[in-house]
């Protein structure tokens, strides 16, 4: 199971990362986390389980910026993570018998961040997801936020989903 995760963006300790670039805003990541749940709990992969259905254990284990926007692997990492550890996001797992972890290499990028609390191991993974953040061509105030999930052993496609996102430029201090 994932970590808590605080509600404000993630600052790394690296002065590398200090620059102006978008975020989410707190409510834009509220909005993309009940869309998120929404979707899931409407798809055909959750309506097949619940508490008593054989473990899923779903790892994040790619993380995309394909925005255009300076956004790096840490901060990418940093936005899966605040939204699979969300309160809505982890009663839904918990109610239909699934765990979320993070790839090692989602690990090891989250070590420079606020997140660098106890992230438990990456347990033998059934399923794979996939995020991935895009830019709205007509919208530049948007993101599209991608989401996939493959069963790892059959390869399959078990649930993907888009929708956009309202996005905000923070300004570093």
């Amino acid at each position: 199971m994932l970590a808590a995760v605080p509600a404000g963006c993630a600052a790394t300790n690296n002065p590398e990362h200090a620059f102006d670039a978008p975020r989410l805003a707190d409510v834009a990541l509220q909005d993309a986390v009940q869309r998120l749940r929404t979707s899931l709990v409407s798809s055909d992969f959750m309506a097949r389980r619940d508490a008593g259905a054989e473990p899923a254990t779903i790892e994040i284990s790619v993380v995309e910026n394909l925005t255009g926007d300076r956004l790096t692997q840490a901060e990418m990492w940093v936005l899966a993570v605040r939204l699979l550890t969300a309160g809505p996001i982890q009663a839904t797992a918990r109610k239909e018998n699934v765990t979320f972890s993070v790839a090692a290499n989602g690990r090891d990028m989250l070590q420079d961040t606020a997140l660098a609390g106890p992230l438990a191991a990456s347990i033998e993974p059934t399923h794979h997801m996939k995020m991935t953040l895009r830019a709205v061509p007509e919208d530049t105030a948007r993101y599209y936020l991608e989401y996939r999930i493959t069963r790892i052993r059959s390869r399959r496609h078990v649930w993907a989903d888009s929708f956009t996102i309202q996005r905000e430029v923070v300004t570093a201090d």
